[in-house]
C-alpha cells in the first residue's frame, strides 16, 4: 500500500523547517536565510571570464605558418640591437689610433656603399650651385692681389703720362691716386669677395653636416656589426676582448668625418664620399 502523499514529507518542507529551528536556537544575530525551493536546482561554480595572458605567462607556441614564415627583423630594429652586444670605445682611447689611408678609406666607403649608403642626389645638386659662384669668386682673388695693385697703378701712371705727352686733357678729370690708395682698393676688393665666399661656405656646411653625421654612423655600424662575433669568440674562450686594429681604424675615421667642414670649396666636403 503507497503511502498518503498529504503526509509524506517533502524535503524542502523539511529544510525550510530546520532553518527556523537554527534561527531560534542562535538568535537573531545571524542573518536569515531565504527559503529555499522545494526543488532547488543543484549549485553550479560562476563561469571563470576569460581574460589575457599575463605579461609573465609563457606564450603560446607558434602555429606551422609561423615556424615556416617567421617575422624579419627590420633594419632599425636591428640597429637597435647591435650597441647592446658591442661597446663603442670613449673618443680618448682612440687619440693614438692611425688615421685611416687612401686605400683603408676607399675600402670603408665601398662597405658601407655595399650594405646601402647614399649620398643623396639633391645635397650634390645644392653643393653644386655654392660651388660654382665660390670658384669665380677663388679667381677673382688673384686679380686683386697687393702685387697686382702695384703693377697696375704703375702702369696706369705711365698710361696716363703717355696721354699727357700726346695733348689729351681727359687725364686731366681722373683722380690719381697713390700706390697705397691702389693697394687699398685693392685690400677693399678682396675683402668683399672673402666676404661672399664665406657665406657660400657656411650654406654648404648645412647642406653636408647631415649626410658626413650619416656617414659616420654608418662606419660605427659597420664596425659594430663586425666586432660581434669577434667579441663572441673571445667570451666563448673567457679571454678579454680587443678591438682589431682595423676596427679601431674604421672607427677614428668616423670621429674625422667633418673634419671637412673647416671651409673652403663647397664641392669638396663630400667630394671623399663619392670616389669611386
Amino acid at each position: 500500500m503507497s503511502p498518503d502523499p498529504l503526509h509524506t514529507p517533502r524535503i524542502g518542507e523539511v529544510m525550510n523547517a530546520i532553518d527556523k529551528l537554527a534561527q531560534l536556537i542562535t538568535g537573531p544575530t545571524m542573518a536569515a536565510k531565504p527559503p529555499r525551493p522545494a526543488h532547488a536546482p543543484p549549485a553550479t561554480a560562476p563561469a571563470t571570464p576569460a581574460r589575457a595572458p599575463g605579461l609573465y605567462e609563457a606564450a603560446r607556441p607558434p602555429s606551422d605558418a609561423q615556424v615556416d614564415s617567421p617575422p624579419k627583423m627590420s633594419e632599425h630594429a636591428r640597429k637597435e640591437l647591435i650597441p647592446k652586444h658591442a661597446q663603442r670605445p670613449a673618443p680618448d682611447r682612440l687619440a693614438n689610433v692611425p688615421y685611416a689611408s687612401m686605400e683603408q678609406e676607399a675600402h670603408f666607403r665601398a662597405a658601407v656603399v655595399e650594405r646601402g649608403f647614399r649620398v643623396p642626389a639633391d645635397a650634390l645638386k645644392e653643393l653644386q650651385r655654392r660651388d660654382e659662384p665660390w670658384m669665380r669668386l677663388c679667381s677673382a682673388i688673384d686679380r686683386y692681389s697687393d702685387s697686382r695693385a702695384r703693377a697696375e697703378h704703375s702702369e696706369h701712371i705711365v698710361e696716363a703720362m703717355r696721354k699727357i705727352a700726346t695733348g689729351d686733357t681727359s687725364v686731366d678729370a681722373q683722380d690719381m691716386w697713390t700706390r697705397e690708395q691702389w693697394v687699398e682698393d685693392f685690400t677693399i676688393r678682396r675683402g668683399a669677395i672673402k666676404t661672399e665666399m664665406r657665406r657660400l661656405e657656411e650654406e654648404a656646411k648645412v647642406i653636408a653636416l647631415p649626410v658626413l653625421e650619416s656617414y659616420a654612423e654608418a662606419l660605427n655600424s659597420l664596425a659594430d656589426e663586425l666586432e660581434i662575433p669577434l667579441r663572441e669568440q673571445a667570451e666563448a674562450f673567457a679571454c678579454p676582448y680587443a678591438s682589431p686594429p682595423f676596427i679601431m681604424i674604421m672607427r677614428k675615421r668616423a670621429t674625422t668625418v667633418t673634419n671637412s667642414l673647416g671651409g673652403g670649396r663647397p664641392w669638396a666636403m663630400l667630394e671623399n664620399l663619392i670616389q669611386p
